[in-house]
């Protein structure tokens, strides 16, 4: 079946040939298929989606589409997460995002702290948005986000922040964007995916390249969670464009 954006974009397009597709089925699906994701076969990531704009206005490095940003992960995000955009849904990052050069994986001078959350407490208009860091400086509170310190390389850490929530709580959306190394994305994960609803999704952004042998071998061994590494085209950005997806089987 066609994805409900392409037909739309091929008319405003041409030639064909310039319309980048990411054909999904060719993606790393460790322990399933595609189809168990409930993906369509092709995403068109030259395609400005609602939450495309909404990065973008907030200044969010997430958003853009193809060539447009160094990471170009929302119109997958759009794809996987439209049907809930009036929904009572409760998403949590880390990595609010600082500009401390101190910090390892900081986002540079130019970057906004809470770009993305803020960009997600639009986009879900009926939301709760929680997110975490390690620099105390940028956690901030509103009406709709709540923020925590938290060190995703520490567990102690990071079942700490988890205590602070109200017992029982989970979150239709987990997204790692906090310190972009293979350990520390584990530690995350390994101490956070108990707090993932049963149809929720669990997202690592900013995969290196040079780490996808070792999440590969890694993601083999799960039995509670379906696992895939997406790699999305954007000639801007031939080092860390990948996400990893997870959901329960």
């Amino acid at each position: 079946m066609m994805n409900k954006y392409i037909g739309k974009i091929i008319n405003k397009y041409s030639p064909i040939d310039k319309i980048k597709f990411l054909d999904l089925s060719t993606q790393f699906f460790v322990n399933s298929t595609y189809r168990d994701f409930d993906f369509p076969r092709r995403l068109f990531f030259n395609l400005k989606t609602p939450l495309c704009k909404i990065m973008i206005k907030n200044g969010s490095d997430k958003a853009g589409y193809y060539g447009e940003s160094q990471h170009n992960y929302t119109t997958l995000y759009h794809e996987l997460f439209s049907n809930k955009i009036n929904k009572s849904v409760r998403v949590f990052e880390m990595g609010i995002g600082t500009t401390n050069p101190e910090i390892v994986s900081n986002m540079g001078i130019g970057g906004v702290p809470g770009a993305s959350l803020m960009a997600w407490s639009s986009y879900f208009k009926n939301g709760l948005i929680y997110g975490a860091d390690i620099d105390k400086t940028v956690l901030f509170q509103t009406e709709k986000i709540r923020t925590f310190f938290c060190d995703q390389t520490s567990s102690s850490s990071i079942l700490q922040m988890w205590s602070f929530f109200d017992p029982g709580i989970k979150f239709d959306i987990i997204i790692d964007d906090g310190l972009h190394t293979f350990d520390a994305n584990i530690s995350l994960f390994e101490n956070s995916n108990a707090m993932l609803s049963d149809t929720g999704w669990y997202i690592i952004e900013d995969v290196f390249y040079t780490d996808l042998s070792n999440w590969k071998q890694y993601l083999k061994g799960q039995n509670q969670f379906m696992a895939a590494l997406i790699c999305i085209p954007n000639p801007f950005n031939k080092k860390d464009n990948n996400l990893i997806l997870f959901k329960r089987k």
